[in-house]
């Protein structure tokens, strides 16, 4: 969704030539049941370890600008 917005925005004028690079972090969550942290492959917050469903996401939901470079 960032992306398509993004290259919306640099249709037209000084930053059509702009280019974003984005890293995709990947979701760690932990499991109540099992007492398990997973990183998750997909996006879903059900534990690959015992299948339970009482789980909260610890890490992997930030968004984070590491650099911003502008040149004219």
């Amino acid at each position: 969704m960032l992306q398509t917005a993004f290259d919306t925005f640099k249709q037209e004028g000084i930053c059509r030539n702009a280019e974003l690079q984005m890293q995709i972090q990947p979701l760690v969550i932990h499991c109540h049941s099992c007492q398990q942290d997973v990183e998750m492959l997909h996006r879903q917050v059900i534990c690959p370890q015992c299948h339970g469903r009482d789980t909260t996401v610890i890490d992997g939901e930030d968004l984070l600008l590491m650099q911003l470079e502008m040149a004219t």
